[in-house]
Parts: structure tokens; sequence; C-alpha cells
């Protein structure tokens, strides 16, 4: 898996576009430290620490990260997220967006700050891709059910999921 999006980062030519929901919604955040989980090449955690944030920034492609490697307020670990230690209580902004690993959802949880808010974007089952990695009708809602969602909607022709909730 690590060698398919190393060799997927390194043959990028151009940055991706920064999260259009994280643009519309991160007002909504108080600041503070925030993980950006598969981070990708880093777009996001870039945004967020120009916006005020410490950010985490989790990936398993170190060739991926090399775009923000070293950018003050961002910290950088290459690691499967299932390795990554989730600290308790310590997020206000989480980040998982276009990535689906249901075993660290209970740690995604435990790991926001009371107020803190999560930012979930998935491909649903109506878009064709392989089923582990699309998310079924209300997943998410019912899988974050002990959080308060703020928004959620289905988008690109319901192929994909954004949800945006608070834990309180």
């Amino acid at each position: 898996m690590k060698s398919k999006w190393d060799a997927r980062y390194k043959n990028a030519t151009t940055m991706p576009q920064i999260n259009d929901f994280l643009k519309r919604f991160l007002h909504k955040a108080k600041k503070g430290v925030a993980l950006d989980i598969a981070a990708g090449m880093g777009q996001n955690a870039l945004f967020l620490a120009e916006h005020g944030f410490e950010v985490d920034a989790v990936d398993i492609s170190a060739v991926g990260l090399q775009n923000i490697q070293g950018i003050e307020n961002i910290h950088c670990y290459v690691t499967d997220i299932q390795k990554f230690a989730f600290p308790k209580n310590h997020y206000t902004v989480i980040l998982n967006l276009n990535f689906l690993d249901r075993s660290i959802f209970q740690d995604v949880i435990i790991s926001l700050q009371e107020g803190g808010l999560l930012f979930f974007q998935s491909f649903t089952q109506k878009s064709h891709m392989n089923l582990l990695f699309c998310v079924e009708k209300n997943e998410l809602l019912q899988q974050f059910s002990d959080l308060e969602v703020l928004y959620y909607e289905l988008f690109d022709d319901e192929k994909r999921v954004f949800m945006l909730a608070r834990k309180s």
C-alpha cells in the first residue's frame, strides 16, 4: 500500500485543492491542535497551519508529506494510521477526508476535545469503488452517534458524503 501512494505522490505535478468543506466550515472551529489523517500531500494541513492551528499530519507516505516537512506548526508522522498513538482529548479539529479505516473511529472520538470538530468525507457505495473503502448509507451518522452532527451532505450524485460533527 505504501509503495502505491509513494508512486502517486512522486508523479504528482500539482498540489491538490484544499477541501471545499474545510474552507467552508473552518470558521466554526476553535484554534488549537488539529489532526490530518491520511494527509497525503499536505494541502489541508498547510491550510490549517496558515489559519493558526498546530497540525499533526499523518500519512503512510513520506513522499506525500515532503511538501510540508519542516513547515512551522506542522508535525509530520510517517506511519500507518492504525499504529498512530491517538492522544486522549487532544485535538480541536480532526480531518478524515477521502480515507476510510473503520478500526480508528473510536480513537478519533476519544482524541477530540470537548467542542472539537470532526470533518469527515468519504466515498459512498454508489461510487462504484471497492466497497471496503466506501461507507454505507447513514453509516457515518451511526458510527459517530456520540457526536453532534452540525452538517451532513451527500454530493457528487450521492457518490460522496461529508459530515461535520462536534464532540459535546
